[in-house]
């Protein structure tokens, strides 16, 4: 974060009671973080990428699966984030998506069939703004991103799918 967004998170207030809080020190003196929604998502990961015209008008995503994921990520999002308004303010997400292992697996997932990172972050944070968990996904001001195998990452799941966490800074709009 650059300075000028350190003093403007600054002016934050206190979190309100009852709400878990990031105890990592930020730069600058910048208030802790405040956990907004916490959740797990099983299932295969995909990533949102672009579109391919099949003809009359018609797109399609180039993905096998992307919309199945996003829907997934939406419903669960939904059902954890209840009937509270949208977040309309600044937030940090942070994803760990966890994909299926190889047969052979490397050290780290970078390979073709486990897709762009960012690809993924598309469509997750698409997917909340559809659940009603973000008023829009541009209020996402920072992203806190990994892609692991099983194992491999505190954070990570024993099989494929992700866990999302949101934090607000504690200052609105």
């Amino acid at each position: 974060m650059t300075a000028v967004t350190d003093a403007w998170i600054g002016q934050a207030p206190a979190p309100p009671a009852g709400r878990e809080v990031d105890a990592e020190p930020r730069p600058g003196g910048a208030p802790a973080r405040i956990l907004a929604l916490s959740l797990t998502v099983t299932g295969s990961p995909k990533p949102k990428g672009s579109l391919k015209h099949v003809g009359n008008g018609r797109l399609v995503d180039q993905v096998k699966g992307t919309m199945k994921w996003g829907n997934k990520v939406a419903a669960d999002a939904k059902e954890t984030w209840g009937r509270a308004a949208p977040l309309d303010e600044p937030v940090i997400v942070e994803l760990v998506v966890t994909v299926a292992a190889l047969k052979t697996p490397s050290r780290w997932p970078s390979t073709r069939s486990s897709s762009d990172l960012d690809k993924h972050q598309r469509n997750v944070g698409d997917a909340l703004t559809s659940a009603g968990v973000l008023k829009d996904d541009s209020r996402i001001i920072r992203w806190e991103a990994e892609k692991t195998y099983p194992g491999h990452h505190p954070d990570a799941l024993d099989r494929p799918g992700a866990v999302i966490r949101i934090w607000t800074i504690g200052h609105s709009s």
